[in-house]
């Protein structure tokens, strides 16, 4: 009583409010008001204290609104996000109420703006909020579907035993049974398509389950919108009997066919007439082979290259000898001839069958081979599942959306659902961070959730440059879409940090001017880049070295080589552009190594004379030029490892504007980013010669790998092992290397796992898990099988690792193993964080170690030093071409000719996007590599970010 009565008469704790969004900075800037403000958007550039920000919005909700946190859903994109998230707002509170209970008046910087006072009730009301922390909602948006389902099982219609599994893995053992059943048989539709990709294209079974895994969660509409294969037969070869009729009906000698001598006849072109004579041809033979099936006809029509036949190329003078200047001349019957030849080649046009080459014609069955089987394959996988009792991250989002949002009622507004009154009656606020990471099916949840209800708010952070997952299916148009239908509203408001909190002044100086030329943001419509301020002008980079500026550029020179060999085979070409003269000069200059153009000129020069040197100055150049020298990928990597050593051995400061010193630059402060995991190997190598210490980063945590996943399948079949649904499972991870059309025979087959599941059951009761997990590892022998067959030695560190930890949960908190697996099973969904720091893969030490990663795993993370590296070669050619169409459709399209131009223009920007998040992790220097032009020339290389670093721009960043 008395200490109640204290705490009443304590004076209340003020604690100044410090982001942008709720502290003007300037007379111009909006701020958040809970009062009135319920559909909010904040964008939020690289670098403006996000994570803070979001943070106090949680402090002002709870402070002001008297909102409990159990009622505000935190929701991100990443589970390391949710766990710094998790961390940073536990300290937040832990620290606000040490205050309060101290008797302090002010927690950290005083001031007269806008602040908060925690007075008796309001600490009361975070002290229970850190007693029950746990119960805090704060999840990946995979995490919070999958509580729904599970904590809403009755509601969503589902099993309450079902186990979360992963598609790849699932698809990986059922790939071959759905061909044996489904595809192969003689009587199954697909079988003659499967047939002509066998034998015609030869297909490859494991390239194409590859695609067809990859295609299996995207979303879109397939093109070309090929019709099925059996129809187009059908057609095909009811125009084919047209077609034979006539043909057989008027020719007589095949050797001397109608149609050949018309043709012979007609005034064809003469670059055009071996070309159109060779498809006629081909065509006559195909129809003078009657073994041939109509699938093969099919196959052969199209490689023969109707086209060319229908419509020949003629030239405007009459030739001697020539009797039908076109088409249009020739009798009758050829004329009849050839409109039923062109019925079957407008059906091949209008489908876009026709090819001018055989590897074309390989492409296009494998893309309507996958067309036609991706649908049964998604149905095959949707029944398995379902007989199982399994789903994937996929379904997780699509289970909640279809409970969430009923079917239409007849004559009327939709009705709630069950499970939509369940959710809000939990939630009043739903706060959503990386919203540009956001796909059109999470979207519809938390519009339909709290966007469409009128006792709901709804707060979305992001920053659409930094939209770079559209490989995952998040995209950068949702986000717009989102944005813009939130702030339709009458109590929406947008808000923006412009104080930019990681890096220093001139460094964003330099960004600003960058980011705002022409080129950058152009798409899609509604992208914007605004300058931002620098937030702590005390942040800063000491260098003794002067001439490194906040924006470093390293040229990359061209190198030139005259070589004796190369000059004899000069000589022997007629098209050898030097006179006698100049390849005398040339044959004594031969042995000539040199690194710049002007170094190469001035050189050549010296042997034939300023003159002859600059009337073929362009085709020296051109002749010279080393493309057989090293890569100059490696010339770059060993150019920035120097540029490290001497950074760290000319005692370089940092100061984060936290320390007045500053501290000396260390390996650790230092990152290198890249596109491509293969440019990393360049570089480590480039970093090992120096003797730099380096370590690859390692974003995703140890409880969401594979093993983790299959660990929890494993010994949940041992505590149950009375259900063989449970073993079936087990039976599928690698710690038993059974076929999946295996796994239902395989506990009569062998029955021998019975036996051991039996025993290590026995061995659980017994509490003898230490027993157990090695027992386990003796019989299934997954150790030796991923070391030795793989080989996976990371698999193995991770199989060791969790079943380490769960064997030190079991004895320090005395825990049966199945209440160890509940753990573990939250562990997996992120849903506790009693052991936040557990969830890190082992790695070596990192702490002086230059940071190697590449540019989508850097997100979110800062450096002091940053190089940007690579760049030298563009992406493999695409099999599918993922864009949207001019209505906002997203497409994919499995054939066809060119590269689509909107799909150039959405790989372009999302390239830009991927380049401001690399360029903005720095603090106080950049690196960027610059390859510059060959004069009269074009570009020795065209850097994949080359056009977004304009000439222009150089002598302003680095003179």
């Amino acid at each position: 009583m008395i200490k109640k009565f204290q705490q009443i008469l304590m004076p209340p704790l003020r604690l100044l409010k410090q982001s942008d969004l709720l502290q003007k900075s300037s007379n111009t800037m909006e701020v958040f008001q809970t009062s009135r403000d319920r559909s909010v958007v904040v964008e939020a550039s690289a670098g403006t204290g996000k994570t803070f920000a979001l943070e106090e919005l949680v402090l002002e909700l709870a402070l002001v609104e008297r909102i409990p946190l159990q009622k505000i859903l935190l929701v991100t994109f990443t589970e390391k996000a949710t766990q710094e998230l998790r961390t940073r707002l536990r300290s937040r509170l832990r620290e606000i109420v040490d205050a309060a209970q101290s008797g302090k008046a002010w927690l950290g910087q005083e001031g007269s703006g806008s602040h908060w006072e925690i007075d008796a009730p309001r600490l009361e009301q975070l002290k229970a909020a850190l007693l029950d922390f746990d119960a805090v909602p704060i999840y990946t948006i995979h995490g919070f579907c999958n509580r729904l389902l599970r904590e809403f099982a009755f509601e969503n219609r589902l099993l309450f035993d079902q186990q979360q599994a992963n598609t790849r893995e699932l698809m990986e053992n059922r790939f071959r049974l759905f061909l044996r059943s489904r595809v192969l048989p003689s009587d199954s539709p697909h079988s003659p398509l499967m047939r002509l990709f066998l034998v015609h294209a030869e297909g490859n079974l494991e390239t194409l389950k590859s695609e067809l895994l990859q295609l299996m969660p995207q979303q879109g509409r397939l093109i070309p919108e090929w019709p099925p294969f059996s129809d187009v037969i059908q057609t095909f070869e009811s125009l084919l009997e047209d077609l034979r009729d006539l043909d057989q009906r008027w020719r007589k000698n095949p050797g001397n066919h109608p149609m050949r001598e018309a043709f012979w006849l007609m005034n064809l072109h003469g670059s055009s007439e071996k070309g159109i004579l060779s498809s006629l041809d081909r065509i006559i033979e195909v129809l003078g082979t009657e073994d041939l099936s109509t699938e093969e006809c099919f196959l052969h029509l199209i490689l023969s290259q109707p086209q060319k036949v229908i419509r020949p190329r003629c030239t405007k003078n009459m030739k001697d000898g020539k009797q039908y200047a076109s088409q249009e001349d020739l009798p009758e019957a050829e004329k009849q001839w050839m409109d039923a030849l062109g019925k079957i080649e407008g059906f091949l046009a209008k489908n876009e069958f026709l090819v001018e080459k055989p590897e074309q014609l390989k492409k296009l069955l494998k893309a309507w081979l996958i067309r036609e089987l991706l649908p049964p394959l998604r149905e095959d996988l949707e029944r398995m599942k379902l007989e199982e009792g399994v789903y994937d991250f996929d379904d997780m989002l699509r289970i909640v959306e279809e409970n969430l949002i009923p079917v239409q009622a007849s004559g009327g507004e939709k009705p709630l659902s069950p499970l939509t009154d369940a959710v809000r009656s939990q939630y009043e606020v739903a706060i959503v961070d990386e919203f540009q990471d956001t796909d059109p099916r999470q979207w519809t949840i938390f519009n339909h959730l709290f966007l469409k209800s009128t006792f709901h708010r709804l707060i979305v952070i992001g920053d659409p440059k930094q939209a770079i997952y559209g490989f995952r299916g998040a995209e950068v148009l949702t986000y717009l879409d989102a944005r813009d239908s939130m702030l339709s509203r009458r109590d929406a408001k947008r808000l923006n940090l412009q104080r930019n909190f990681r890096s220093s002044e001139s460094l964003l100086d330099g960004l600003n001017r960058i980011f705002q030329s022409p080129g950058w943001f152009k798409n899609p419509a509604g992208m914007t880049y605004s300058g931002v301020l620098c937030g702590n002008p005390e942040i800063k980079l000491i260098d003794p070295l002067e001439n490194r500026r906040p924006i470093h550029f390293f040229e990359i020179q061209p190198r030139f080589r005259i070589a004796r060999s190369q000059l004899e085979k000069m000589n022997q070409k007629p098209s050898n552009p030097f006179p006698d003269e100049m390849m005398a000069a040339l044959f004594r200059a031969a042995g000539i190594d040199c690194r710049s153009e002007d170094d190469f000129l001035k050189a050549v020069s010296g042997e034939t004379g300023p003159d002859l040197c600059g009337k073929y100055r362009n085709d020296l150049l051109n002749a010279f030029l080393d493309s057989n020298r090293k890569k100059p990928e490696q010339e770059l990597a060993e150019t920035i490892a120097q540029e490290i050593k001497s950074l760290l051995e000319r005692k370089v400061l940092w100061h984060d504007g936290r320390e007045k010193q500053g501290s000396p630059l260390k390996e650790h402060h230092i990152c290198v980013l890249f596109r491509k995991t293969s440019e990393g190997e360049i570089l480590s190598k480039a970093l090992s010669r120096n003797g730099i210490a380096y370590a690859f980063y390692k974003q995703r945590g140890l409880f969401q790998t594979r093993e983790a996943r299959e660990i929890l399948d494993l010994l949940n079949a041992v505590v149950q092992e009375d259900q063989p649904q449970r073993i079936r499972l087990a039976l599928l991870s690698r710690f038993f290397g059974i076929a999946l059309e295996e796994t239902a025979s395989a506990l009569t087959t062998q029955p021998k796992l019975i036996f051991h599941f039996r025993r290590w059951k026995q061995m659980a009761m017994d509490g003898e898990t230490g027993r157990l997990f090695q027992d386990l590892l003796e019989q299934t022998r997954v150790m030796e099988r991923e070391l030795f067959l793989t080989p996976n030695e990371r698999g193995v560190t991770n199989i060791s690792q969790i079943l380490e930890y769960l064997q030190q949960r079991i004895r320090e908190h005395g825990l049966s193993l199945a209440e160890a697996l509940r753990h573990l099973q939250r562990l997996i969904e992120d849903k506790s964080a009693a052991e936040e720091n557990s969830d890190l893969l082992r790695l070596e030490s990192e702490e002086n170690a230059v940071q190697l990663m590449t540019m989508h795993s850097s997100k979110g993370l800062e450096f002091p030093v940053v190089f940007i590296f690579g760049g030298f070669s563009g992406d493999p050619p695409s099999e599918h071409y993922r864009y949207h169409d001019e209505h906002g459709q997203r497409v994919i399209r499995l054939f066809g000719r060119g590269i689509p131009e909107a799909f150039e223009e959405e790989t372009k920007a999302e390239r830009q996007r991927l380049l401001y998040v690399a360029l903005t992790r720095a603090g106080g220097r950049l690196y960027l590599p610059y390859v510059n032009f060959l004069s009269g020339n074009k570009p020795l290389r065209w850097m994949k970010y080359k056009p977004c670093c304009q000439q222009e721009l150089m002598p302003s960043l680095d003179p």
